[in-house]
């Protein structure tokens, strides 16, 4: 799953200027294991890692998963936890934002627009 920093570095590689980010954390309960995984595919979560199998994941690997997961089980539920990450920024030009020696920040005049209200 990607976390704030991912969402940092996104932000930055898509030109925005001063991000700020927050996170809040959810805990949902669960019957099963099973109504856990398809509340996080409807989500369209997935494993971003870059080495990961990626044929299908089997009926036997899933019942493993789903078994493996019981030792969380509290007050008859299963808990998984959700981090939400909020994000801020400035739509900027890279070039133009840069602070100079002094702190100050140079923006060419043709380079402001009028805000749309």
């Amino acid at each position: 799953f990607y976390d704030m920093h991912d969402v940092g570095e996104a932000m930055m590689a898509a030109n925005l200027a001063e991000p700020v980010l927050d996170t809040d954390r959810y805990t949902l309960t669960y019957d099963t294991a099973m109504a856990l995984m398809k509340d996080l595919k409807i989500l369209g979560a997935r494993n971003v890692n870059a080495e990961r199998r990626r044929g299908l994941t089997g009926k036997q690997a899933i019942s493993n998963v789903a078994k493996a997961y019981e030792q969380f089980r509290q007050e008859g539920l299963l808990p998984a936890t959700y981090e939400v990450v909020y994000g801020h920024a400035w739509a900027g030009n890279k070039q133009s934002q840069q602070a100079r020696e002094d702190g100050s920040i140079h923006i060419p005049i043709d380079q402001i627009q009028r805000r749309q209200s």
